[in-house]
């Protein structure tokens, strides 16, 4: 079974897409200054795989709102 949206419902879902990929851009930026600051390896090691999660999140959002 398959749904319409309706146009209102397209433009709620991309202001929602848009404001998640927002949010994705502004940790990633931050976790960034925090991993290049950081002097301790372990919580740079631990920031850095929060940073790629981060990123391939970000991929995913991408690749959502172009479909």
């Amino acid at each position: 079974m398959t749904m319409t949206l309706t146009d209102a419902k397209r433009t709620a879902i991309a202001e929602k897409l848009a404001g998640m990929r927002a949010v994705q851009n502004l940790l990633i930026a931050n976790e960034q200054q925090f991993h290049e600051e950081c002097s301790d390896d372990t919580i740079c090691d631990r920031m850095q795989d929060m940073l790629e999660e981060d990123q391939k999140n970000l991929d995913i959002l991408e690749t959502v709102i172009t479909q």
